[in-house]
């Protein structure tokens, strides 16, 4: 589950939810007060924000993020058309001792 990180540096869980469409998947996380000024996201073709595994591969140039202060929306462009069942790879193991050196 998403998660937000406030100014106080405490680590507040945030209510997410996602949709498709025949070229893009967008990931919506609401997130209370955030800071869009003080916010990133990370991605590669296979990974997105805090190390999740996304099923299919992802076009990273032809992604995008927009960032308001109740949410953030998180555009990927699938690098196929095809339809995800689901957003995340269930078959992806975490590295364990890297699992275990996280906050």
């Amino acid at each position: 589950m998403p998660s937000w990180i406030r100014k106080d540096k405490k680590k507040v869980a945030c209510r997410h939810d996602w949709h498709q469409t025949g070229k893009q998947v967008v990931v919506t996380i609401y997130a209370k007060n955030s800071s869009p000024e003080h916010s990133y996201v990370e991605a590669n073709r296979t990974v997105a924000s805090s190390n999740r595994p996304l099923k299919k591969v992802i076009d990273v140039q032809s992604s995008f993020v927009n960032m308001v202060p109740s949410k953030v929306e998180v555009t990927m462009r699938k690098a196929d058309a095809e339809t995800w069942g689901k957003l995340e790879d269930p078959t992806h193991k975490p590295d364990t001792d890297k699992a275990m050196n996280e906050p």
